[in-house]
């Protein structure tokens, strides 16, 4: 691997911040679509281990 000069560094770099930013503004985006959701649902949401067949369940405290 060679040595990277000043440019492409300063590319590499702003290619990554973009990726991180755009990262962050999916993950917002997802996170404020679900709470939308969860305000429309009436009942209690599921969970993981009220799934037919799963092996997980409630422990006792």
């Amino acid at each position: 691997m060679g040595w990277f000069d000043a440019n492409e560094y300063v590319l590499i770099a702003t290619m990554a911040e973009n990726r991180v930013d755009d990262l962050l503004s999916s993950t917002e985006l997802a996170l404020e679509r679900a709470a939308i959701a969860d305000q429309r649902v009436v009942g209690e949401s599921a969970h993981v281990c009220d799934a037919r067949g799963s092996e997980l369940g409630h422990r006792p405290v």
